[in-house]
């Protein structure tokens, strides 16, 4: 099982989330090898169905999407967003800090 992998342990101080780390496993986490980098603390990714290698990965600085598994990332957006999920044949759903917003 491919998987993806952002944050850190512990997580950095609000205000200090400018490092980005992120690792790659192709047997269900037995092993992981660095990728990357980020463009910032994430702390969500998620793979996008229906697209070879493409996932996103969002955190408090912005979001990144890489097209090749993990190697490369590009931000796209600079909001405070915690969680991320796709499903087939759904749009991305981006988590934002608003908590008691109705679904």
């Amino acid at each position: 099982m491919n998987g993806l992998a952002v944050g850190e342990n512990p997580p950095p101080p609000i205000g200090q989330t400018d490092v980005g780390v992120a690792a790659r496993t192709s047997d269900g986490g037995a092993t992981r090898v660095p990728v990357g980098p980020l463009n910032g603390f994430r702390n969500s990714v998620a793979w996008i169905p229906g697209l070879t290698n493409t996932a996103v990965a969002v955190g408090h600085t912005g979001s990144d999407v890489t097209d090749d598994g993990g190697d490369s990332w590009t931000q796209f957006d600079s909001r405070l967003l915690l969680g991320v999920a796709a499903r087939p044949r759904m749009h991305v759903g981006l988590s934002a800090k608003a908590a008691s917003q109705p679904n």
